[in-house]
């Protein structure tokens, strides 16, 4: 042994009484390890162990295989094959550092968090309080998984929340203050912001792209509105840009008219023409909300009664204020007709001049459609409107972005050569050698 360590050595005995068979305590008088430390009451057992060397391969402690065991499992774990020098960290202040480096790729881990409360808690007030990071194509930087059949994988928030989950359990919860989550396709063409996916559908896309697609064997998007307050509301609306061509779908008005479909342009149907391509048809609009039929009947001398409909029926208003509209078109020689006794039910077609001809004639109702009474009570009265108040394009409100710093600036991570004793550092691009 060298003369002057012995001398350390011999001298740090005579000094510190409380050694028992190689056993060193500070703190107790019975050491049970080579080294038992005990601290004092509201202080720490070690306080500090300093190294001031920063060149690579420096440690303030270095153990060849360190095991604390806690009254969980294992409280700190040291690979022995470590030798400080595979990570470039010079100039970073870092709180942990975890390395594994055998080869599995499934039961090694850097780091390994097992808690009754926290597993693993990051904070910081001026970077990522956890950042993960990975080049594997199967693997990922970020993984959650929630055993519980109730259990959410990610629960995620913003905006000083607390955050809103459902007690049924999903993949992932996001919530915000004005925007619960936002994803971003940034690809030229053909990028699709949200992909969904339910009843083990195929995964389908938009060749063009889309911000939102969703996929099922039912319904692939679903919209709704809860309110019940007296201003327009409905389960979808959509745009062009600076509302161009826009449309509210599953709509009810602040008066309280339930509207299927409201919004400027037309309402087509495509069809094909002679050649096969595909062309247009426009459906014709009215004022009012009205219903139309049509049949054919025939005059027996000279007369004809025409019942209409009991479905029909059952869904106009005929009254004072919204009288039955009829139109007869004679496919026959006659003095003519004219129509009498119209009610909800049917009506009169009548020779004129009390003529007793026999012609066949085809004929048209059209009848305001009756109010509805919805589920709630409340009633969706269809047959006053006429040229109702529209309800307009919405506003936009362009939300603020900004390009997140991309990753590379921030890892500084660095690539292990055959040779063991050559170090290449990805991000600075400069050799290192131990």
């Amino acid at each position: 042994m060298n003369l002057k360590l012995y001398k350390s050595l011999a001298l740090f005995i005579l000094l510190n009484p409380n050694i028992n068979a190689q056993n060193v305590g500070i703190g107790t008088a019975a050491p049970a390890n080579r080294l038992h430390v005990i601290g004092t009451v509201n202080a720490d057992a070690i306080t500090y162990v300093i190294q001031s060397a920063t060149a690579a391969g420096s440690h303030a402690i270095k153990g060849e295989g360190v095991f604390g065991p806690t009254r969980g499992y294992l409280g700190v774990q040291g690979n022995t094959g470590f030798d400080g020098t595979s990570w470039d960290i010079t100039g970073q202040e870092i709180g942990v550092v975890g390395i594994s480096e055998g080869g599995s790729t499934t039961d090694n881990r850097g780091v390994m968090g097992l808690s009754n409360g926290i597993g693993v808690y990051g904070q910081s007030t001026l970077n990522h309080g956890v950042y993960g990071a990975t080049d594997a194509i199967t693997f990922f930087p970020l993984r959650g998984f929630n055993s519980n059949t109730s259990g959410t994988g990610i629960l995620a928030t913003g905006n000083n929340l607390a955050g809103t989950y459902l007690t049924a359990g999903s993949g992932g919860c996001f919530t915000g203050n004005k925007t619960g989550s936002f994803s971003s396709a940034d690809i030229a063409t053909g990028g699709t912001g949200v992909i969904g996916r339910s009843n083990a559908a195929p995964i389908t896309t938009l060749i063009s792209g889309s911000g939102l697609n969703g996929t099922s064997d039912l319904y692939g998007v679903a919209g709704w509105s809860s309110s019940s307050a007296a201003v327009n509301r409905a389960g979808g609306y959509f745009s062009t840009n600076a509302g161009q061509s826009y449309s509210y779908v599953g709509m009810r008005t602040a008066t309280g008219i339930n509207r299927k479909i409201e919004g400027n342009g037309t309402v087509n149907t495509t069809v094909k023409d002679t050649e096969g391509n595909l062309v247009l048809l426009s459906c014709p609009e009215a004022p009012e909300n009205l219903f139309q039929d049509y049949g054919s009947g025939q005059l027996i001398n000279g007369s004809a009664y025409i019942s209409l409909d009991p479905v029909f029926t059952k869904n106009i208003a005929v009254n004072e204020d919204h009288p039955l509209r009829v139109f007869i078109q004679l496919e026959g020689d006659c003095k003519g007709v004219y129509v009498t006794n119209k009610t909800a039910g049917g009506f009169d077609v009548k020779e004129l001049m009390e003529g007793h001809s026999n012609v066949p004639f085809s004929w048209t109702v059209t009848a305001n459609r009756a109010d509805e009474v919805n589920e709630d009570g409340s009633v969706s009265r269809y047959s006053a409107e006429r040229f109702a108040t529209a309800a307009g394009p919405l506003p936009l409100r362009y939300l603020d972005e900004k390009q997140a710093e991309h990753p590379s600036a921030m890892s500084r991570k660095v690539i292990i050569e055959e040779d063991p004793e050559k170090v290449i550092n990805k991000k600075e691009g400069v050799e290192i050698k131990k």
